[in-house]
């Protein structure tokens, strides 16, 4: 699904389209920059594939429920040199040796996250640059218990692109199928 067909004819609506689902699916899949080595373009912010170096693949993570969000800031427009920042932060609802590592491993490599919405859209993050962990608060505190992490991208060129293979379903399909790691 590219768009609501009301948005293809009218351009953006917000009054005469249904609205999009707020929120982040519970799977974030990850990988490391350096392991992409290639991207297939689509229409103008999208992308229909990625292809991994061989061996390597994406990691799989899941998020405690509703805690996923994607946020997006302009820097510097005001000196017309406007690169994007993009903000990946989730909670994984552990405070295992086995959360611990995915975490302390997720600190130091530029990555790229693949971040599914409850709108089926796939967002990529630090798709040319890289994202870096930036955030890392472990808490055994009830309501905010686990590790809660963000990765930003800084100096995006360009605003938040997307993953779309055919359809949403296809998308998590090939996304599924690189997972190395879980």
């Amino acid at each position: 699904q590219i768009m609501a067909a009301c948005e293809k004819t009218l351009g953006y609506s917000g009054v005469s389209c249904p609205p999009a689902t707020a929120g982040m699916t519970q799977v974030v899949y990850m990988a490391n920059l350096n392991d992409i080595s290639s991207w297939t373009a689509g229409t103008t912010g999208w992308y229909s594939d990625v292809t991994m170096k061989a061996g390597k693949g994406l990691y799989r993570m899941e998020i405690k429920k509703d805690s996923g969000r994607f946020h997006e800031t302009l820097q510097g427009a005001e000196e017309s040199l406007g690169s994007y920042d993009q903000d990946y932060e989730a909670m994984i609802a552990s405070m295992s040796i086995g959360a611990r590592n995915a975490v302390d491993d997720s600190n130091g490599p530029d990555l790229v996250i693949f971040a599914p919405s409850k709108s089926q859209e796939v967002f990529i993050i630090g798709k040319d640059l890289g994202a870096r962990m930036v955030e890392n608060e472990g808490d055994t505190n009830q309501d905010a218990y686990g590790e809660r992490i963000i990765f930003r991208a800084t100096q995006m060129r360009e605003k938040r692109v997307h993953l779309l293979d055919t359809d949403y379903d296809t998308t998590i399909a090939l996304l599924e199928s690189l997972v190395i790691a879980s």
